[in-house]
């Protein structure tokens, strides 16, 4: 297990305590809510759906699984699964950002794996694939990827209509042998992860969303189909955040709102790499990291302490960390699963 007595281990926990103790935001750092009345939540969640090709669904007849198999691309990187709209991803410039998070998603597993320092063989065979997968992906070309096209968001190619999402390895240029030991260690880490669980695969979905306006619109989407969270979904609050959940489904943005976002701004975006060349993988990897530990530990790791954790793997990967995550840090699997957590910026 992860504390067995290591001194690297015991050394990266005692930093992280201390870490997140310093990194803890205050109330008193913290802005004021902003104010953005005047939102037509309800309206927005039925334009969603109808664009979606979800038109007539009810609450009770909508479920997030079926939404993002329709229309959307994704990657299994080892415990990850990254998605994004066919709509943004039809763009290359999207692509290749989507691409960068997938590398820093490989890296951090490969410090993951380096981390816990297993003894097991396989799991040091492991550690060597995923290395591999950090230095396919950091190269890979996308001109296979975009030769076929994707069509529109309504079906022009098919993929609205499909039971799956595209999986981008059909489309990318890779021996058959070398995909194969990616998806074995995506096997891996979804089962054992290097700590030798015995346990069903339980993967990481993450759906990225560019585009500050169709995030917020899912924001409205996700409170339309849960109305017992309605409260909290549709509030003003929703314009600065980057972050939330539902189940095992996180949602990301990959731009900040403006400031003082309201109802006639709330599509204008900030990309995260404004605050720094690192900054959007920072900050995904940052909420990855969170959603690894509860992935393998569930509640047995406090808050507070995956927090710091999370904060520390990404000091190692980037020489700093310099996010902007906040909100509720508790994961979704300690209690019920149909629930929300949303977050936001901590300045």
């Amino acid at each position: 297990m992860i504390w067995n007595g290591s001194p690297r281990i015991g050394l990266w926990f005692l930093t992280a305590c201390l870490t997140c103790l310093a990194w803890m935001p205050t109330a008193q750092a913290r802005p004021a809510a902003p104010q953005g009345a005047g939102l037509d939540f309800e309206a927005l969640a039925k334009e969603s759906l109808q664009r979606r090709g979800f038109a007539g669904r009810t609450p009770e007849t909508f479920t997030f699984d079926e939404y993002c198999s329709r229309g959307f691309v994704h990657l299994e990187v080892g415990l990850f699964d990254l998605y994004m709209e066919v709509a943004s991803f039809a763009s290359k410039e999207e692509g290749q950002r989507f691409f960068k998070v997938a590398a820093s998603l490989a890296r951090l597993q490969v410090d993951w794996l380096d981390w816990v320092d297993p003894e097991d063989k396989v799991a040091k065979e492991q550690e060597v694939i995923a290395k591999d997968l950090v230095k396919y992906l950091e190269s890979v070309s996308l001109d296979s990827v975009y030769a076929k096209g994707f069509g529109t968001s309504t079906g022009d190619d098919g993929l609205e209509g499909d039971a799956q999402a595209l999986d981008l390895w059909t489309r990318l240029s890779i021996q058959e042998k070398r995909l194969e030991t990616f998806r074995e260690l995506a096997a891996y880490l979804q089962s054992d992860g290097g700590l030798g669980l015995e346990r069903e695969r339980q993967r990481e979905p993450i759906v990225l969303y560019p585009d500050r306006g169709a995030y917020v619109e899912l924001i409205a989407l996700a409170g339309w189909a849960r109305p017992e969270a309605r409260a909290r979904m549709w509030s003003p609050d929703v314009f600065t955040w980057t972050n939330f959940y539902v189940n095992e489904w996180r949602f990301v943005s990959m731009a900040y709102g403006v400031p003082e976002a309201d109802a006639g701004s709330y599509r204008q975006g900030i990309p995260m790499e404004a605050r720094g060349a690192t900054g959007l993988e920072q900050q995904i990897c940052q909420l990855a990291a969170l959603g690894l530990f509860d992935n393998y530990f569930g509640g047995r790791i406090p808050p507070i302490v995956a927090g710091g954790l999370s904060v520390n793997l990404v000091i190692d990967l980037f020489g700093e960390c310099n996010t902007r995550v906040d909100g509720d840090l508790r994961e979704r699997r300690s209690d019920a699963r149909e629930v929300f957590v949303p977050g936001g910026l901590s300045e």
